[in-house]
């Protein structure tokens, strides 16, 4: 990956439907170039898929929790299998450390927060489950995700 790359990445990353000719423009190369540049970054699986993101209070999902969990020692796949099943999961992540994974829930109030948190903490073979609510905005960076170098 090279600077042309990161500046589309960069551009994408702000706005992924932002036209290839823009992007060009902007950074000082051809709409072929760009449009090139893309399929390889999407076809090496650097562009997994571009999304959007939601305000998550006006989508009427504006509560939030983030849940570390730990597992009791040989289950860790098990409970992953079932946290997996949880509509109520936004993300998902393995993790080192004091818990074997976080996982972000979000619910349109707090009743139906609890009702989510409630069915985590019935999963077999959960060791521990620490749970923080989100009280204020959360923001996205999406534009971190490109490395600089």
């Amino acid at each position: 990956m090279d600077d042309v790359d990161r500046k589309i990445l960069l551009k994408l990353a702000s706005d992924a439907r932002t036209p290839f000719k823009s992007i060009g423009k902007e950074i000082g190369v051809s709409t072929d170039t760009v449009s090139k540049r893309y399929r390889k970054l999407k076809q090496s699986g650097i562009i997994q898929k571009a999304t959007l993101i939601l305000d998550l209070k006006r989508a009427n999902r504006g509560m939030m929790a983030v849940l570390g969990i730990k597992s009791e020692a040989g289950h860790i796949w098990e409970v992953a299998r079932e946290i997996e099943k949880l509509e109520e999961v936004f993300q998902f992540g393995k993790a080192f450390g004091a818990h074997d994974f976080i996982i972000f829930l979000i619910s349109r109030d707090l009743e139906q927060l609890e009702a989510a948190i409630d069915k985590v903490s019935r999963i077999p073979n959960i060791k521990n489950l620490d749970v923080s609510i989100i009280t204020g905005q959360l923001v996205n960076y999406p534009e971190r995700q490109v490395p600089m170098s």
